[in-house]
């Protein structure tokens, strides 16, 4: 609701908007919940994909290098995605 307060009252070209720390914190929220998606998908390390996929660790290896399966790297570590692998790719 702030967030379309706000919009309008800068669609004004002379308005003059006065904003608090809690305006803000209450429009980052906001923003923040528009863009979340509405199912996040857990990430798995390569040990428990591997687990989870019952293969080897350098398989996984092997099916990046070859672009069977896509790496989502975060903070320097390599994580997996269920979808990242389809058995249509295999």
């Amino acid at each position: 609701m702030l967030f379309n307060i706000m919009l309008e009252m800068l669609k004004k070209q002379d308005a003059v908007v006065i904003v608090t720390t809690a305006d803000l914190r209450e429009f980052v929220r906001e923003l923040l919940a528009e863009q979340k998606m509405p199912t996040e998908e857990p990430l798995y390390s390569p040990d428990e994909f591997a687990k989870r996929k019952r293969v080897s660790k350098t398989t996984l290896w092997r099916w990046c290098k070859s672009g069977i399966l896509k790496r989502t790297v975060i903070g320097g570590k390599v994580y997996f995605k269920d979808t990242d692998l389809t058995t249509q790719q295999l």
